[in-house]
């Protein structure tokens, strides 16, 4: 019987959202308690050479959050989904689509991560690792909470590294 090796072959770090964390509140998007962030421009692109995703398959997300303004609810969690942005991948500008975070609806789909989190107020990071990358093109990240609490005002970061499983 053959054997066959695997091989990880990873990309950099790329930040997904960063100050549309800050200073997330909640409100009534997300099961009556959730809040959105991520549909104010944030786009990134999964196409080989772009410096990005460069094809990757596979990627470790990681949510850093700063000390919330006050202890999150048990059974709290970060809902991730990324988005096809057609306008930028039709036009080639890299513009992205969709309003900001005050405007951004949930897809009616599972959302592609969720990401537990702690109960309480301390400031606490999280990863979730084999999430499947987005297909090739550009894309959106929205991301959804039910914490019950605002986020922190600064040093709140979701951040994705690229990687892809290579057999020989």
């Amino acid at each position: 019987m053959a054997v066959t090796e695997q091989y990880i072959i990873s990309g950099t770090n790329v930040t997904l959202l960063s100050t549309e964390l800050n200073g997330l509140g909640t409100s009534a998007v997300l099961q009556g308690t959730g809040a959105v962030a991520g549909m104010s421009g944030t786009a990134s692109s999964n196409v080989q050479g772009d410096g990005k995703g460069n094809g990757y398959t596979l990627m470790n997300l990681e949510l850093k959050l700063a000390a919330p303004g006050g202890s999150l609810a048990v059974n709290s969690a970060a809902y991730v989904w990324f988005l096809p942005n057609v306008t930028a991948q039709e036009s080639g500008s890299g513009s992205t689509t969709g309003g900001t975070s005050a405007t951004a609806v949930l897809p009616y789909r599972p959302p592609d991560a969720i990401i537990q989190l702690d109960s309480g107020s301390a400031a606490q990071t999280h990863t979730i690792k084999g999430v499947m990358a987005p297909a090739s093109g550009s894309f959106l990240t929205l991301l959804a909470h039910n914490t019950g609490q605002t986020w922190g005002a600064s040093g709140n970061t979701l951040t994705a590294q690229y990687y892809t499983r290579q057999g020989v």
